[in-house]
């Protein structure tokens, strides 16, 4: 086949018509990803306004940087990505839970209440990722406010850690994904418990 044959061809038309194809989806992509872009200080923004629905509460201090390299081991439970201490004086703490649905995990934000230098209670709790969690949808706002009942706050201020032997926080059917999300509270409660407000104080 001759040159200028080819280019008469089928077989060039497709090709043609199959780059400018790759060559469009490219660039809208490109568009979109900068559009749709959200950055790490959005999402923590976002997060917060969504636990402080009715008042204006900024961080006073950073205390494990979601810039750092590694996630803060936290126990069996999970690890720490970022923790602060709010204006209010709560520590907000975003943790990863173990023991997930097919080993995955959940990510949640959890503000605790503080009084002096002592874990008080919780003032909410705030899922905002998984991994392999496809009942990840039963944690809903009625499960996620166990956390903040005066039987919860026990938990919160004696020396215990949530667990799904517990009725009040399983879920019928998603098991492990209460246990991992009982785990994302547990691993901030534990990082406070030993590394901020009373470290040394559980092996």
């Amino acid at each position: 086949m001759k040159l200028k044959d080819f280019f008469r061809s089928v077989t060039f038309r497709c090709i043609v018509v199959l780059a400018a194809i790759a060559i469009l989806s490219g660039a809208i992509l490109s568009l979109l990803n900068d559009l749709l872009y959200v950055s790490a200080d959005e999402v923590l923004q976002r997060t917060i306004n969504k636990i402080y629905t009715e008042e204006t509460v900024a961080i006073a201090e950073t205390i494990v940087d979601p810039d750092s390299d590694e996630a803060v081991a936290a126990g069996e439970y999970g690890s720490v990505g970022s923790a602060y201490r709010m204006e209010n004086g709560q520590y907000l703490v975003e943790a990863t839970g173990r023991g997930g649905y097919k080993g995955g995990t959940v990510t949640a934000y959890t503000a605790f209440n503080v009084e002096n230098g002592a874990l008080t209670g919780i003032y909410k709790v705030v899922i905002t990722g998984n991994v392999s969690q496809s009942f990840i949808s039963e944690m809903d706002n009625e499960y996620l406010s166990h956390y903040t009942t005066e039987k919860a706050n026990g938990i919160v201020s004696g020396s215990e850690y949530f667990s799904t032997a517990d009725s009040d926080y399983i879920v019928t059917g998603a098991t492990m994904v209460a246990n991992a999300t009982n785990n994302a509270v547990n691993a901030g409660m534990y990082f406070l418990r030993t590394q901020v407000l009373g470290a040394g104080q559980e092996a």
